[in-house]
């Protein structure tokens, strides 16, 4: 997989950034489609960072958007960076 801004070496989460809370039981690949949505990024380039189908990606954002309860797509970004803020301050 190629290096993105969002991951490290070989697709790894970036150390320095916060993670979501675990009571959101999502995958740590689900996590990473997630951040690289917010961050921007379209299916294709997500696809080529983590070294899947743009397939896989769509089951991916379905996954987090059906755990996080989101309406759609720009919901489950706002659910998950509010989510994510909390737990970065408390």
């Amino acid at each position: 997989p190629a290096d993105h801004p969002a991951l490290g070496p070989a697709g790894q989460a970036a150390q320095d950034r916060p993670v979501t809370p675990l009571c959101l039981d999502l995958t740590d690949r689900e996590e990473q489609v997630i951040r690289l949505i917010a961050e921007g990024c379209g299916m294709r380039e997500i696809a080529q960072a983590l070294g899947i189908t743009e397939g896989t990606v769509k089951a991916h954002r379905e996954h987090v958007r059906a755990k996080l309860r989101a309406r759609n797509q720009a919901h489950a970004v706002n659910i998950w960076r509010d989510i994510r803020d909390e737990a970065a301050v408390g």
